[in-house]
């Protein structure tokens, strides 16, 4: 069996794999971005050769600008040969993705392969047989947490609003995880993930993860441990500076109407529809002025250009961000 997991970053999700990852039958590893190339799932027959040969031909669709696959092979104790093997005489994506999913578990003496990326969700709409999860968090504090990472707050800004409500739209309320929950009660969201996967709940809780010791900018923790605490107040310890851009962000941006993964489109759009879905409030009154709206401007016009010249799905003519007024 395949999960699918994905969300904006600084949602959650490194911690819930940590914690799927230490469950006897779920194998759970690092980001692949396997399940995060919706080109695979459009355009299987060139799309095979560019994974098997040109991977960086294979580039992001949402606002974390990233091109190629990068799977670990030895963390699932598989060879590039045999990733091939299974990309060769097949009619379509679905049974490329059967044939992994069977070959991982089967090395792994496992029965779920459970792959996390947060571009995981511009494939959503495509996985319509697979089971998927969205990890969700508070706008303020998600992005905070970004900014905290050494992110621009426009740039987290921008992620979040496309990563989150692109993902919303293409999965069912069950199927979400709120960060807040999963801290507060890790143990009812695990016994509603392992009932979705029809498991018990057999964990290893001494297990001592294979996964790679990635500690990213600003986490107070390793990947491979589990955190001893976290903090639920990020964006009160933001610059006034810094709140100022992303109070000003939430009020003005949106997803454009015009933008769409090969005719998938977002049906939330904005801040506050997501806010309303997820039952978030704000954080404190929105406080910004003019130039911080005319930052966000000169930001996505800038971002334009970029994502053109660089050849990106997000370029000019399917430019996914835009201001309202």
């Amino acid at each position: 069996m395949l999960l699918s997991i994905g969300g904006s970053a600084s949602t959650g999700s490194s911690l819930l794999v940590q914690l799927l990852d230490r469950h006897r039958s779920i194998i759970a590893g690092p980001e692949s971005h396997i399940l995060a190339r919706p080109q695979l799932f459009r355009f299987f027959p060139i799309s095979r050769v560019c994974l098997m040969h040109r991977p960086r031909l294979l580039s992001s669709h949402g606002w974390h600008m990233q091109r190629g696959i990068d799977f670990p092979f030895d963390f699932y104790q598989i060879s590039p040969a045999e990733l091939n093997d299974c990309l060769m005489n097949l009619h379509g994506y679905f049974e490329f993705l059967e044939r992994l999913d069977q070959l991982i578990n089967r090395r792994n003496q496992t029965s779920v392969w459970c792959d996390k990326t947060p571009a995981n969700v511009y494939c959503f709409s495509f996985l319509t047989t697979v089971k998927k999860l969205l990890t969700v968090r508070h706008p303020q504090e998600a992005i905070a947490s970004m900014v905290h990472r050494g992110m621009d707050p426009i740039y987290a800004s921008c992620r979040y609003l496309l990563d989150t409500g692109f993902g919303l739209s293409y999965v069912d309320t069950d199927a979400i995880v709120k960060y807040e929950l999963l801290i507060d009660d890790m143990e009812i969201i695990l016994e509603s993930i392992c009932t979705m996967l029809d498991l018990d709940m057999d964990f290893d809780w001494d297990k001592v993860s294979s996964r790679d010791a990635d500690k990213m900018k600003g986490w107070r923790y390793a990947e491979t441990e589990l955190p001893a605490e976290v903090t639920h107040d990020r964006f009160t310890t933001l610059s006034t500076e810094d709140q100022a851009h992303i109070y000003a962000a939430i009020a003005h941006l949106r997803i454009s109407d015009s933008w769409s993964v090969y005719g998938h489109k977002a049906k939330n759009t904005r801040f506050d529809e997501i806010m309303a879905i997820l039952d978030y409030q704000m954080i404190g009154e929105s406080r910004y002025q003019d130039v911080h709206l005319t930052r966000i401007k000169n930001y996505l016009r800038t971002q334009k250009w970029l994502r053109t010249r660089k050849a990106y799905p997000t370029h000019w003519l399917n430019f996914p961000i835009e201001v309202r007024d």
